[in-house]
């Protein structure tokens, strides 16, 4: 009968081995006098649950069998004895048989759930590794602590598996699993900046910089800026190793002003306007640069950063010619390059410095890796973080063009999905967090960004849900990278695609494999190296590690260290400093890097990509009020589902704990005085009693970080919530329910003057409130809007004056559409000439939209048209495809008084002008009328104001629906539902009756209208489904119908066209002018066809290649399918959209 024994051993790792068998022999023999009791009993007495899962009590089994034999001997018979072991129970089963040969055989099985193979198999030989070293004594006089853990094979495979490779080798790494050990060869110029020369002399004329505000420089044009912001440098002094920073916004001359920087051998400091101003005084005073290159966006603000004997340039002031001969370039290899700041355990900011070395190295490694080529890069990252300068050196030291976003769209990511749609990006880098508010706000332009082809994804670890993201995007071109590394060893160290079916596994997802010429080794806490598979800090080694931080020698020393000297017969020369990251982590056998979080006991977290000291908020909390906080400690709280947050658990002075009114001006005194940057800004502080400790005597943060919330953390009295609430607007009590929505649920208290920010809204909640105002609200503000106005009742005053207006009776509708008193002087000076049938000079607004390029086309070929005016927007010009050499394009703003045309401009045009067509319109499903008045209304009262002195034909396209706004009992634009474009129809129409009143102006309203009645079919058009079907295959998607009832109806596009003409044409001009006043003339277009949604859907449902396309928003589809070539003209609609519990018509 055999019997379970239970044992507790203590460790003792500074006696000797022979100490310890004597120890465990004398263990062994005391607990077996106490054996007799059956294990089972002892579970029933101690009431000890069991379960399925695991055995009781202990998980490590070792079985010692004595006088084991495996052959017999029966007189002239031999036997052998076969055993199958049964499945062990245990976590580790260890077995030890002795033979009688006196032979000993070593089994280890462990459960398959917890260890592969290949971890069996090392911890079996790590046991007789260890077995060997300890009877190299026969008295066993080894110190217990003196034998290496593991075998030499095992750690020289690990660092031959965690040092990067060419690019051949690495790529052959990643198809074949098979990990090889190389170095590349650097082959590009000592320098980055010395690199982009190569680059500008390969390709002058080739795009290399644009931004938001209109800048487009070519390489040659780059170079030319770079060497004008260098002659200004050289002239202030500036010289090998001075320090100079730049402080601007964001465009193309921050990036010259970078490597006029590199250029002149001094060294770059970059302020981000975007950190804020206490933080940027941190950085200012540590940093001491000798020069700060500012623009006309922020040299007033210089001030501020206390620099008071610091040179200041506006490079906005320096003419692109002022140097005309090229300035030599006097950067050199070994020469600090940048110094990036990051946060510091002290309150204060820490540079690290980063020789050029280490920039052209990186580069090199990443370009000849993964041959990147040359891309069209995005640039929205922050420039003091490291990653932008990646972004810059991916694109301009491959010959690419690099976006510089504008502050006023960075972190909007709305606008940031439109421009890489729009500019056709190729390549984006950002933080996790940053693209999943791109997927929420944005998802519908990037599911177009058929361009993008690099999406690098790093500074936080990737969560799964963003991974299924990309995968729903269904761009096939796409490639999503994981990228990881710190600042200390510039910007990455590994770099791998990710798999999207790794999503939808329980496997922990790599960060990528080691990059080339860098070498990452796991260490154990005594700072020697572990095999592959187990974990330990993650240390870097290569050409790229950074110099150290600036003027803190002592925690240089401490991170940057030199090669352990039991490694010196792994690793290679170059790499005789490593860098401690202070990361978890361990290598795969594939050579990928597994990244497991901080180490137990660093107080460093990441939020948002951004590397965070928590003592320094700690410091700074505790500094700011004054005596009020004894002591303070920061936790990060929530997971990868929801938005994590910073919470301050703060131990109050006595005698505040219980003063509410003097805790909230606390709270509010802290935010506006802390120096530290929005983003580190606790959400929220909670009192506490006493900080918690663990058993070591520090700080127990895991404690902190599991503690439930409190609902109400600034309590006030309940009358004053209560008057707080009743003398909320309707809008506020609307808002305030949004802010609960998005903020940390412990906010419960709101006024009117509540900030959102200082409740615990930093810009990624405010992006979320912004989307749940759209959809809740019907408004849509921008979000640098939102942010000024952060108050309850400023943002609600915001979204009511954004707001779709569903009610009229604040428009006065007479005002509306009455002609201008300073009008009546034009009727003077009315010009009563007959206007030719031939030689016509046309206007033509919308030139570029659907009716209006198929019209230009026509007039282009017409021989009674001598020219044709297209009054466009900039940003349309090259969509005028058209080529003719009576077209004459004229940049307008429909929006602005006069056209945005100069006087001149719109005299000249007013002069010659026969016939005005004006086809351009705001066509916004959803906007109201004041949003749409300025395009859809005041444009057409300028066009009328153009047309008057020569009694031009005005042209006006309208809306059949603007019938309902005709027919109202009161003769106003009321109408049901977001309909602001019918009613700017209406108010358009009844202006232009005035006018033709008024000046005897010959008017003709074409108007789109219904299918009469008797044209209506039963069924629905095959022609029509056909043509939709063919369409969606062109754009690769069908619209979403499922929400959506009623008709549309259509009719050719070129008979619609071909019928304007006529018009224009045949029945030009407009009868005789005589004394008698005008009245315009309405051309009706009714619909030829009219299409039922529910009968399209239902047979459209049934055919296989319409439900294989993925679905659009059928607004953006019907755009998309215009831009192809649709065919038809919807002349009217009746849609009723609902999502449930809302229903919204829209008619045409």
């Amino acid at each position: 009968m055999i019997n379970l024994l239970a044992i507790k051993f203590a460790r003792n790792d500074k006696g000797k081995f022979s100490h310890a068998v004597r120890a465990t022999r004398d263990r062994v023999n005391t607990t077996l006098s106490h054996s007799q009791v059956p294990f089972d009993v002892l579970l029933n007495e101690l009431g000890v649950n069991r379960s399925t899962e695991h055995s009781p009590i202990f998980q490590i089994f070792m079985d010692y069998r004595q006088g084991y034999q495996d052959h017999f001997q029966f007189g002239h018979v031999e036997a052998e004895l076969t055993a199958n072991s049964a499945a062990t129970g245990y976590d580790v089963h260890l077995e030890v048989t002795e033979t009688v040969a006196g032979q000993s055989m070593i089994a280890m099985k462990l459960q398959q759930s917890i260890y592969s193979l290949a971890n069996s198999e090392l911890l079996l030989r790590s046991y007789v590794h260890l077995l060997e070293q300890f009877i190299q004594s026969p008295i066993g006089n080894v110190p217990v602590c003196a034998p290496s853990l593991w075998t030499e094979m095992d750690i020289s495979n690990a660092i031959q598996i965690g040092t990067g490779m060419c690019s051949l080798e690495f790529h052959f790494l990643v198809i074949t699993n098979m990990p090889t050990d190389s170095s590349m060869e650097l082959t590009w110029p000592c320098t980055i900046c010395h690199r982009v020369d190569e680059i500008v002399l390969a390709y002058p004329n080739s795009l290399a910089i644009k931004d938001g505000h209109g800048n487009i420089l070519s390489y040659s044009q780059m170079s030319h800026r770079i060497n004008a912001i260098s002659g200004r440098l050289i002239e202030c002094g500036v010289q090998h190793g001075t320090r100079v920073a730049v402080f601007q916004e964001p465009s193309s001359d921050w990036i010259c002003s970078m490597f006029a920087i590199f250029r002149t051998g001094a060294t770059y400091l970059p302020l981000d306007p975007k950190n804020g101003t206490h933080r940027l005084r941190g950085c200012v005073r540590v940093g001491r640069p000798a020069v700060i290159l500012a623009d006309s966006w922020t040299s007033a603000s210089v001030s501020r950063l206390q620099a008071e004997d610091i040179q200041v340039i506006d490079v906005s002031e320096i003419q692109a010619g002022s140097h005309c001969d090229l300035l030599p370039n006097v950067a050199t290899r070994d020469a600090i390059a940048v110094i990036l700041f990051t946060s510091g355990s002290t309150g204060t900011p820490k540079g690290i410095m980063l020789p050029h070395s280490c920039l052209v190295s990186h580069a090199e490694g990443v370009e000849k890796a993964w041959n990147v080529g040359r891309n069209r890069v995005l640039q929205q990252i922050t420039m003091s973080f490291d990653f932008s300068l990646h972004q810059i050196f991916t694109a301009l030291a491959n010959g690419g063009l690099l976006y510089v976003v504008p502050s006023r769209q960075r972190g909007d990511p709305a606008e940031i999905t439109k421009i890489m749609l729009k500019e056709d990006i190729t390549h984006t880098l950002a933080t996790p967090t940053e693209y999943r508010v791109w997927f929420q706000m944005g998802v519908d332009a990037l599911h177009k960004c058929s361009a993008w082809k690099w999406a690098l994804v790093g500074g936080e670890a990737l969560p799964k849900s963003v991974i299924q993201s990309f995968a729903r995007l269904g761009l096939s071109n796409l490639a999503l990278c994981d990228f990881y590394g710190p600042v200390e060893a510039t910007i990455a160290i590994t770099k791998g695609n990710v798999d999207y079916e790794e999503a939808n596994t329980n496997h922990a997802i790599p960060t990528g494999h080691i990059l080339p010429n860098y070498s990452v080794f796991i260490l154990d806490s005594n700072m020697q190296p572990v095999p592959i598979g187990v974990s330990g800090e993650v240390v870097v080694g290569g050409p790229c590690i950074a110099q150290g931080y600036l003027e803190l020698e002592n925690l240089t020393n401490e991170k940057f260290i030199k090669k352990p000297a039991t490694m010196a017969r792994f690793v290679r020369a170059q790499e005789e400093r490593l860098y401690r990251t202070g990361d978890y982590g361990r290598l795969r056998e594939d050579g990928a890097l597994l990244y497991q979080g901080r180490i137990n006991g660093d107080t460093q977290v990441k939020l948002h990509g951004i590397r965070v000291e928590l003592e320094e908020i700690e410091t700074n909390v505790v500094n700011a009020s004054n005596g009020s906080i004894l002591q303070a400690v920061a936790v990060l709280r929530g997971d990868e589902s929801k938005e994590k947050v910073l919470v301050a658990y703060v131990n109050l002075k006595p005698g505040l704990e219980t003063n509410d009114k003097a805790r909230e001006n606390l709270w509010t005194t802290l935010r506006s005085t802390i120096a530290i940057p929005q983003y580190m800004m606790p959400s929220v502080f909670i009192p506490i009693d006493s900080i918690p400790i663990n058993a070591h005597g520090k700080t127990d943060r895991k404690l902190l970080a599991n503690l439930i919330l409190p609902t109400r953390t600034t309590p006030c009295p309940a009358q004053a919530d209560s008057e707080a609430q009743t003398s909320f607007t309707y809008a506020e009590h609307q808002l305030q329910s949004l802010w609960r929505a998005v903020l940390p649920s412990q906010v419960l208290d709101l006024t009117k003057d509540s900030d959102f920010f200082q409740l615990g809204g930093n810009s990624l909640l405010i992006i979320h409130l912004q989307r749940l105002a759209q959809r809740h609200l019907n408004t849509y503000v921008p979000l640098v809007d939102l942010i000024r106005c952060s108050s309850l009742h400023s943002m609600a005053d915001l979204m009511v004056k954004s707001k779709v207006d569903d009610g009229q009776n604040d428009i006065d509708w007479e005002d509306e559409i009455k002609i201008p008193s300073s009008w009546l002087a034009l009727q003077t000076s009315l010009v009563k000439a007959t206007t030719p049938a031939t030689d016509l000079t046309i206007v033509l607004t919308g030139a570029t939209g659907y009716i209006g390029r198929n019209l230009l086309q026509l007039l282009a070929d017409s021989p009674v048209v001598s020219k044709v005016y297209c009054l466009i927007r900039s940003q349309s010009r090259s969509k005028l495809t058209i080529s003719s050499q009576k077209i004459s394009s004229v940049i307008c703003n429909l929006r602005e008084p006069s056209l945005g045309l100069s006087h001149d401009v719109f005299s000249q045009i007013s002069a010659e002008a026969d016939v005005i067509l004006h086809c351009a319109a705001d066509r916004s499903f959803w906007d109201g009328y004041e949003v749409l008045r300025q395009v859809n209304v005041n444009s057409v009262k300028e066009l009328a104001r153009l047309a008057i002195p020569r009694g031009a034909t005005f042209h006006f396209f309208s809306s059949g629906a603007a019938a309902d706004c005709r027919g109202s009992a009161n003769g106003s634009a009321a109408v049901d539902g977001p309909n602001g474009y019918v009613q700017s129809k209406w108010a358009a129409e009844k202006f232009l009756y005035n006018v033709a009143e008024r000046f005897n102006l010959p008017v003709y309203l074409h108007t789109p209208s219904e299918t009469r009645p008797q044209d209506v079919d039963a069924g629905v058009s095959v022609a029509i489904l056909n043509t939709f079907i063919d369409c969606a295959k062109q754009v690769g998607a069908r619209p979403r119908l499922d929400s959506i009832e009623g008709y549309m109806d259509l009719m050719e596009t070129g008979h619609f066209v071909e019928k304007v003409c006529k018009v224009v044409f045949q029945d030009f001009p407009l009868q005789v002018r005589s004394g008698a006043a005008a009245l315009p003339v309405r051309v009706m277009y009714n619909g030829v066809t009219r299409l039922p949604i529910e009968s399209a859907m239902t047979v459209l449902g049934a055919d296989d290649q319409w439900n294989s396309l993925q679905t659009m928003d059928p607004l953006v589809w019907m755009g998309e399918v215009k831009k192809n070539g649709f065919g038809f003209v919807l002349t009217a609609q009746n849609l009723i959209f609902s999502d449930g519990s809302e229903r919204i018509i829209s008619k045409r």
